[in-house]
């Protein structure tokens, strides 16, 4: 689970009642087009995140 706030709040927006299964107030329905943008934001977010810790433990290790 990922505790970045971003990354939290775009995980609650694609959730849904699993015991209905149909849309609550306030979140995006799941249709295959929105799970597409959900995914390539949530792999675009992630691998910026990612590059932000190389370049910062690289920036740390420069020192040492």
């Amino acid at each position: 689970m990922c505790k970045n706030r971003r990354c939290v709040i775009l995980l609650s927006q694609i959730q849904f009642s699993e015991n209905v299964g149909r849309k609550r107030t306030g979140f995006i329905s799941l249709n295959s087009n929105n799970l597409a943008a959900v995914a390539a934001v949530k792999i675009k977010f992630v691998k910026k995140h990612e590059k932000r810790k190389r370049d910062k433990g690289a920036e740390e290790s420069a020192y040492f």
